[in-house]
């Protein structure tokens, strides 16, 4: 996505970094307890208590929809937060829509967390990491095509680059969901007889789970901040800094992956 946005316009790279920062500090807020379904799912699966386990997911779905939309009704907010940052004319409506169109996405983000958690937690990590292969090469041909303009779909640049991430997403979740919901999983762990609200076991989640997402938000609060001054600086200047900051996160973000 960015190599391409970074051909369409110089101002089109530099539109996306902040505003998906934006985006993911909102998520991030909520992200730790949709996470932390693995961390549940794996002492109910080391206690031998496997019929907890879809219980346990279920309330994670439940928080990840809820959370998911109250982050999807900021899209709503996009032109006024964008508005007053005193970036260029053009990259504060580049801001504004990758923002609206990313906020929207971001229940599908939250609800793979929450699948993702319940295959990791009771020891697979090859069908979330299938899930996000397909994804993460979905969304590459996506961004190409809709950026551009190729294989008969419009040119929408920066929009069609968030909305293939969106549809990237979503099509990692619904792998997740289909395996989660297979006649094995439903008749070893009860993924979908246990889908009902169990209010012990989410306020665990909230419990545990919130603050770990708080700590993520002021780490990624930070960093939004520091790309919102240097966008008052110039347009060039946060182009570069956005660049650098992908560059850079191909050395940072697989370190991350493996800490968890």
């Amino acid at each position: 996505e960015g190599i391409f946005l970074s051909w369409h316009s110089p101002e089109a790279i530099a539109a996306v970094e902040p505003a998906g920062m934006a985006e993911f500090l909102l998520g991030s807020v909520f992200s730790g307890a949709a996470a932390y379904t693995s961390t549940l799912v794996a002492q109910y699966h080391g206690a031998g208590r496997p019929g907890r386990i879809g219980a346990t997911t279920w309330q994670g779905i439940h928080f990840s929809v809820a959370a998911g939309a109250l982050v999807a009704a900021a899209a709503l907010a996009a032109p006024l937060i964008f508005g007053r940052l005193g970036h260029g004319a053009l990259v504060q409506r580049y801001e504004a829509t990758y923002f609206a169109i990313m906020c929207l996405g971001t229940p599908f983000a939250l609800l793979g967390s929450t699948l993702s958690g319940f295959f990791i937690g009771h020891g697979d990590t090859r069908t979330p990491m299938a899930a996000q292969i397909a994804a993460i090469a979905l969304n590459a041909i996506l961004a190409y095509a809709l950026v551009f303009g190729r294989f008969g779909l419009p040119a929408w640049g920066v929009a069609g680059a968030a909305v293939a991430t969106v549809i990237s997403q979503a099509a990692g979740t619904a792998i997740l969901a289909l395996c989660f919901v297979t006649p094995a999983h439903r008749r070893d762990y009860g993924t979908w007889a246990a889908r009902g609200f169990d209010a012990d076991l989410m306020m665990r989640l909230v419990r545990f789970g919130l603050p770990s997402g708080f700590r993520l938000a002021v780490e990624v609060g930070a960093w939004m901040v520091f790309l919102f001054f240097v966008g008052r600086i110039g347009t060039e200047e946060l182009a570069s800094t956005s660049i650098a900051w992908r560059i850079n996160g191909v050395a940072f973000f697989p370190i991350v992956g493996l800490s968890e």
